[in-house]
């Protein structure tokens, strides 16, 4: 993997306003928590000064276990108003539908033929972030025990509709096997396994030439519709684009887990 390090943010324009999650998600979450782990410790911290002033933060988190984004809510609740974005069908009714959004799991209700990413799920998340809410996502599919060898395209695409700002967030559930929900929650209860949430680096991406025009191609594409010549070559210069800003998240998770669990990715040094 290429890497040249994430671009950079001046230190010089902090964020100032102190935020914090609704109560109902905090406890859906110290709930859960309880259960799976024993001791959560945090590293990182510091990092949230160097969010510049009046950024919207958008909060990517590894999902190397079914605990990670949870963990993620733990160390930051208490900083970031935070809504949390999945393909969860009883999220909302745990966490409460306020603080939940929505993810497809398909286009097959719409008939499309552009695969399991639907713009229209972003644009809720483009009102709650300028709404100032903090929203969680995962940087990548969901992979048990290491980081996949690819991440996922929403938080960078996420990134480019607005003054938004990726804040990398990676967990380490140090459990015997990687926790999997409702397939070993009994032996990882049973275990309940210290765990370690890192918070890195804030990463600002500059703006990809072309890419509102991008949405348009993307939702056409995915309602089905037959794109030109033209249409199909911008597609995929910005999405070759965002797959690259993809990378540096990535990469950005893996400087933060430990060796067994970057995959096939190596750590910058």
């Amino acid at each position: 993997m290429n890497f040249n390090g994430p671009p950079s943010i001046n230190p010089n324009e902090q964020k100032t306003n102190k935020k914090e999650t609704s109560r109902q998600l905090r406890l859906a979450v110290e709930i859960q928590l309880h259960f799976l782990t024993r001791k959560v410790s945090i590293e990182g911290k510091g990092n949230l000064n160097l969010i510049p002033k009046n950024k919207k933060v958008i909060i990517a988190s590894s999902h190397i276990s079914d605990a990670d984004m949870q963990l993620a809510i733990k160390a930051l609740s208490k900083d970031l108003d935070i809504v949390v974005s999945g393909k969860s069908t009883n999220s909302a009714t745990i966490i409460g539908k306020r603080n939940y959004l929505p993810i497809d799991y398909s286009s097959t209700e719409k008939s499309g033929s552009g695969g399991t990413f639907n713009p229209e799920n972003y644009d809720q998340m483009q009102t709650a972030l300028d709404s100032n809410k903090s929203v969680l996502i995962a940087a990548h599919s969901p992979s048990w025990g290491t980081l996949p060898e690819k991440g996922g395209k929403g938080a960078a695409y996420l990134a480019q509709m607005g003054d938004y700002i990726i804040l990398p967030v990676a967990s380490d559930y140090q459990t015997s096997e990687p926790y999997q929900n409702g397939k070993n929650d009994i032996k990882m209860m049973i275990e309940r396994a210290p765990a370690k949430v890192m918070i890195g680096k804030p990463i600002e991406f500059p703006k990809i030439e072309g890419f509102a025009e991008y949405e348009i191609i993307s939702a056409k594409r995915f309602r089905g519709e037959k794109l030109t010549d033209e249409e199909t070559a911008k597609m995929v210069t910005c999405s070759q684009a965002i797959a690259r800003n993809s990378e540096i998240i990535m990469q950005s998770l893996v400087d933060m887990l430990p060796k067994e669990k970057r995959g096939n990715h190596t750590a910058m040094e």
